[in-house]
């Protein structure tokens, strides 16, 4: 596996590497994740972390004996030099883009598209297989020049046994906010969006707004907006958790939100669901998908403060059939038990 983000962060791709190599492992896979780094190799929960100083020590430990590279994310320099090593060794090279992330200013916008260009396309064209989460995912990788049989579309998943053993050790615990809430989880940084989800919490009754995620740089703006709009008893702000704590929040809340301005397929509504939420939701990415394929959903136009009020009420009243059948959905179409299998064959090459 290779990503240039990992010990010390773990946002949605991170979450999703850590979660697909354990279960790899469990089956057998000598499963190592090459991160940017300068920490000693350790090992985590079956499989093994090796922080690479530079590209020249990526290149050298991919070349001294992997099977197979599977690189995640497009537009990294550590990524794209993972798979032109093992392209050019002749090892097998699968390729996991998460999400073609749009927006920002316009000289970022013209150097994503001179990255999408060159490096992105050399990606697609050039690797084995290309692992697609969603269909919104597939169509943006066909966009950069993805040869349409190299794709195959295995979305993000969970670890349905961890989250189970997590629900049974936790049940019947109480959490550190005790009045109903809305939870938001992901990182303080501008394409979530969180800002929006405060100024809408002015208009929501009776129940609170919790945010956890790790600070990219917006967390500062996030607690102005708090102050400046007195909401400072009505949203909450738990910065760094544990993985208990994190379960925690997700048995104990009333719903999942994103106000995102882009996703590939959050691991956030998946784990929600998990936990029999339903989620309410900016309609991009992957977001609409899940609620194609049957989960308890409502998806709003971003920025439409309107619509997101209107959507809080609409999932309020969603049947605990609907909640029950949105973790069924989980447990049979997106659990890497189910998943990582699938992956062993597109490593294999039997696909």
């Amino acid at each position: 596996m290779a990503n240039k983000l990992f010990t010390g962060y773990l946002g949605g791709v991170e979450r999703y590497i850590y979660s697909l190599s354990s279960e790899l492992a469990r089956l057998g896979v000598d499963v190592v994740v090459c991160a940017s780094g300068k920490a000693a190799c350790f090992e985590a929960d079956g499989f093994r972390v090796r922080n690479v100083p530079s590209l020249a020590d990526l290149r050298a430990f991919i070349r001294r004996g992997a099977d197979v590279v599977h690189a995640h994310l497009p537009r990294k320099l550590f990524s794209f030099e993972a798979l032109r090593s093992a392209h050019g060794a002749g090892i097998r090279t699968v390729f996991t883009p998460h999400a073609f992330y749009p927006g920002g200013s316009p000289l970022k916008k013209m150097g994503k598209l001179a990255v999408d260009r060159t490096f992105t396309r050399y990606s697609l064209r050039t690797c084995d297989v290309v692992v697609n989460l969603t269909p919104q995912d597939q169509a943006d990788s066909f966009r950069n020049g993805l040869p349409r049989a190299k794709s195959i579309i295995v979305p993000n998943s969970v670890s349905v046994r961890e989250l189970g053993a997590l629900e049974e050790r936790l049940e019947g615990q109480s959490f550190s906010i005790a009045e109903p809430y809305l939870l938001h989880v992901g990182r303080f940084d501008r394409v979530k969006n969180i800002d929006f989800l405060v100024r809408a919490q002015r208009r929501i009754r009776g129940r609170a707004l919790v945010l956890i995620g790790q600070d990219d740089g917006e967390l500062h703006v996030t607690r102005a907006a708090i102050a400046r709009l007195g909401l400072s008893d009505r949203v909450h702000i738990l910065e760094s958790v544990d993985r208990e704590t994190l379960v925690s929040a997700y048995m104990n809340a009333t719903a999942i939100v994103l106000s995102s301005r882009w996703e590939g397929l959050p691991t956030v509504l998946i784990e929600g669901l998990y936990f029999k939420k339903p989620f309410v939701a900016s309609a991009v990415g992957g977001n609409s998908w899940l609620i194609q394929r049957g989960a308890p959903g409502v998806t709003f136009p971003l920025d439409d403060e309107d619509a997101y009020v209107a959507a809080i009420e609409e999932i309020a009243k969603s049947p605990v059939s609907a909640l029950a059948a949105g973790r069924e959905l989980i447990v049979k179409e997106f659990s890497w038990e189910q998943n990582a299998k699938r992956l062993m064959h597109v490593y294999s090459g039997d696909t």
